[in-house]
C-alpha cells in the first residue's frame, strides 16, 4: 500500500502535523516542536500562511 500525506486523526488544530509526523513516522511532539521553532526563527506569518494552505490542500484520512 502506498502512504500517503493525509490530515491526521491526533490533531490539534487542522491535524496537519500529525498528518506529517505520521507520514514520516516521526513523533508527533517533535514535528509540532520543530514546526513552531522554525515559524518563529522565519517569521510568524508566512509559518501561519503554509500552514492554513497546507490544511486547505490535505485531504482528511
Amino acid at each position: 500500500m502506498q502512504k500517503r500525506l493525509v490530515k491526521s486523526k491526533n490533531r490539534v488544530f487542522t491535524g496537519v502535523l500529525g498528518g506529517v509526523s505520521e507520514y514520516f513516522d516521526w513523533e508527533p511532539t517533535l514535528v509540532r516542536i520543530i514546526y513552531t521553532i522554525a515559524t518563529f526563527l522565519t517569521g510568524i506569518v508566512g509559518g501561519c500562511v503554509v500552514y492554513v494552505i497546507a490544511s486547505m490542500i490535505m485531504p482528511a484520512d
